[in-house]
């Protein structure tokens, strides 16, 4: 158990564990404390990187309740290593995450919890500037926020102060192009701005395709946001326009006219509301280029949706509808469940598995519902599905229970000891221990892990392939990968966005990615990972989420549920 010993500035001595290394990036590593469960290491991988002393005590200025700001120093024979910190816990994550229509919805985060999150990252900018702390690469994975809309603010060493330059390394989603990214107060501005805008409209300011126009920066700099009048501009399907006028007329200033400002708050608290989206697009079958879309009626707000080859759900406020997919271009309801019943769904390829508060169910042949008696959830329980098996994490032990295999009140288990805090859920299910990343992924029979050197930041899974976004040369990039055994093999080109797709599986671990894009449904081959056809659709955006079952391509978005297929061929 490789270990070693480091000491606070007062002289008090304790052992760190390789072993509890929970996130590792470019300047250092982050490991958990043993006797300190809320409370977390950073070392540096170069003492020469560590930070000062002074600018340690600089910081302390900064507000405990928006920040997570170094609390101690960590020191090796009197030279500074390390620091200690709060440790957010897993209930965090980052702000990207809401940039996705769906994942709001599936954590019932609205518009009131988005303006909580705005307005307390505008006093926390505020505060932090009044203390003349200059944030620098204030970005969406350095913003980290849970489903109350409270924020956490990471990354805070490498904060400006008075007598500390920023090192000028930022993303470059958020650097202002128009005053050559240098890093100042005003520039604090304008990333908040973007950040702000991403959270109301589901897309960045500069973002969209300019005909012209092709990067980010020269967007910037030639003052062309998305809502300018401008021809050239392709508007993506999931921009939201603000009707706020006050708010709209506030980005104007920023991006046409090139202020630097912080937005007012009283303005954020105002009714910040969304453009009008018709909660239902089609209402009854329809021909569409070539194919047949039918919409799936649902009377209720939809909360989620999930499908896999031959069983799927739809989940509203206040029930769950069980689907067979099996029959060629047509849904057959199987069960309706109230939520007073269970408040959790999984699929298996044959079976239902029903969560309420600790306990599992099961439906049985006769929809019967029988409790499973073999297995039952801890508090603090994490749980990722993958395909027919349910990962749950608790505390520091593994279980994979098969939904397939259940007999009388028992489902098949397996069980194995690890480290849980270097799990990840919130954005796919990612380890990080010991300076090693891994992700899992169904083999059709267990479950296996991959070790990546990616640092993905999110990931999406299905089967043996997935995208994975991670953060090259501060620019964010999306890959698509296959796994086969234990390597992990990852498209050369990146993709245009993150997105939720579909698979359909063919021989010799290969086959097909349906990706939702504007207007059309990309096919892709995972062989090579290159686009072999395309689905014309008006229907469909980039943020729609698919699932291919036999039934036909389930598409969702807002509350609106289509089943595609292929016209039949005369």
């Amino acid at each position: 158990m490789p270990k070693f010993k480091v000491n606070t500035k007062s002289g008090k001595s304790f052992y760190l564990k390789d072993e509890n290394e929970i996130q590792r990036g470019g300047e250092g590593r982050i490991l958990l404390l043993d006797n300190e469960p809320n409370m977390v290491v950073k070392i540096y991988h170069q003492t020469n990187h560590a930070i000062s002393e002074d600018k340690f005590n600089y910081l302390q200025k900064l507000d405990s309740k928006f920040f997570i700001k170094p609390l101690e120093l960590i020191f090796i024979d009197n030279e500074i290593v390390g620091y200690k910190m709060e440790y957010a816990g897993n209930e965090y994550f980052p702000i990207s995450s809401l940039f996705s229509k769906n994942f709001c919805t599936k954590n019932k985060i609205d518009f009131k919890t988005k303006k909580k999150i705005a307005t307390q990252l505008t006093k926390a900018i505020e505060k932090a500037h009044n203390q003349d702390v200059i944030i620098g690469d204030l970005n969406q994975f350095n913003i980290l926020t849970n489903i109350k809309g409270e924020i956490k603010l990471i990354d805070t060493d490498s904060y400006e102060t008075p007598f500390h330059k920023h090192n000028g390394l930022l993303l470059d989603d958020i650097r202002d192009y128009l005053y050559n990214g240098f890093i100042s107060k005003n520039s604090d501005y304008f990333a908040l701005s973007v950040i702000l805008f991403y959270l109301f409209t589901y897309t960045h300011p500069f973002k969209g395709i300019h005909k012209k126009i092709k990067k980010l920066s020269d967007r910037m700099i030639n003052k062309i946001p998305i809502f300018k009048k401008d021809s050239d501009i392709i508007i993506p399907k999931c921009y939201e326009a603000i009707q706020n006028n006050q708010l709209q007329q506030n980005f104007e200033k920023l991006y046409f006219n090139g202020e630097r400002f912080l937005i007012p708050l009283h303005i954020i608290d105002k009714k910040i509301k969304s453009s009008n989206i018709k909660s239902k697009i089609i209402s009854n079958k329809v021909e569409e280029n070539d194919v047949i879309i039918s919409p799936i009626e649902i009377s209720e707000q939809i909360v989620n949706v999930y499908f896999n080859n031959e069983i799927g759900f739809i989940e509203t406020e206040t029930k769950f509808v069980i689907y067979s997919a099996k029959n060629r271009a047509y849904l057959s309801r199987k069960h309706v469940i109230n939520k007073n019943v269970c408040e959790n769904v999984f699929i298996g390829s044959k079976n239902i598995v029903l969560k309420k508060k600790n306990k599992l169910f099961y439906i049985d042949d006769k929809s019967n519902i029988i409790e499973i008696t073999n297995f039952i959830f801890t508090d603090n329980s994490k749980i990722s599905q993958k395909e027919n098996i349910l990962i749950v994490i608790s505390n520091n032990q593994m279980t994979w229970l098969y939904i397939d295999e259940i007999l009388n009140t028992s489902i098949k288990s397996k069980r194995t000891e690890v480290f849980g805090q270097a799990f990840n859920i919130n954005n796919g299910l990612i380890q990080n221990s010991g300076g090693v990343q891994r992700i899992f992924y169904n083999t059709g029979k267990d479950i296996a892990t991959v070790k990546t050197q990616k640092n993905i930041k999110q990931i999406f899974q299905n089967k043996n392939t997935g995208i994975a976004q991670i953060i090259d040369n501060k620019i964010v990039m999306n890959f698509y990968f296959k796994i086969n055994g234990l390597n992990i093999e990852f498209n050369l080109q990146p993709s245009e966005q993150f997105n939720e797709f579909a698979f359909m599986e063919s021989a010799n671990q290969n086959g097909y990615i349906f990706e939702a894009s504007d207007n059309k449904i990309k096919v892709i081959r995972t062989q090579d990972f290159q686009i072999v056809s395309e689905i014309s659709s008006k229907y469909i955006s980039e943020q729609t989420s698919l699932f291919y079952t036999k039934s036909g391509i389930i598409a969702w978005e807002n509350d609106t549920v289509l089943l595609i297929n292929s016209k039949e061929k005369k």
